[in-house]
C-alpha cells in the first residue's frame, strides 16, 4: 500500500473498509447487485444497458435550464410569481434507456 494510501486508511478507518468494499464490487458481473444512482450521461446509460446499474434518477438538465428562463419571461410580461417545478422526477431503466440515451448524450436528459 503506498504511503499516501496508509496515511489515510490510518487517519480514517473506514477509508480501508471502502477500500475492501470497492475491489469486492469490481469484481462482480452485471445483475450480482442491485444499484441505483443520479444524473443521466452516457457513462450510466451504458452502465444501464450493460446491467451494471438498475436504475437513474433523471434530473432532466435541459428542463432545469430552459424553465428559469421561462419563468422570467412570464413573470416580465403577465406578472407571474416564482414557480417551484421538481424536474428529477423521471427514472431511466433498462425499459426506456435505448429512448433516452441519445437525449442525454446531447445533455437534453
Amino acid at each position: 500500500m503506498g504511503s499516501a494510501v496508509f496515511a489515510v486508511v490510518k487517519m480514517m478507518p473506514w477509508a480501508n473498509a471502502l477500500s475492501i468494499c470497492g475491489s469486492v464490487a469490481a469484481s462482480l458481473k452485471p445483475g450480482q447487485v442491485f444499484f441505483a444512482g443520479f444524473d443521466m450521461s452516457p457513462a450510466t446509460a451504458k452502465a444501464v444497458k450493460e446491467g451494471y446499474q438498475e436504475l437513474v434518477i433523471d434530473q432532466q438538465p435541459y428542463l432545469q435550464g430552459y424553465l428559469p428562463i421561462l419563468n422570467i419571461c412570464l413573470t416580465k410580461k403577465f406578472g407571474f410569481s416564482g414557480l417551484d417545478i421538481n424536474t428529477a422526477g423521471a427514472f431511466v431503466d433498462p425499459n426506456n434507456v435505448d429512448a433516452i440515451a441519445p437525449l442525454a448524450a446531447q445533455e437534453i436528459r
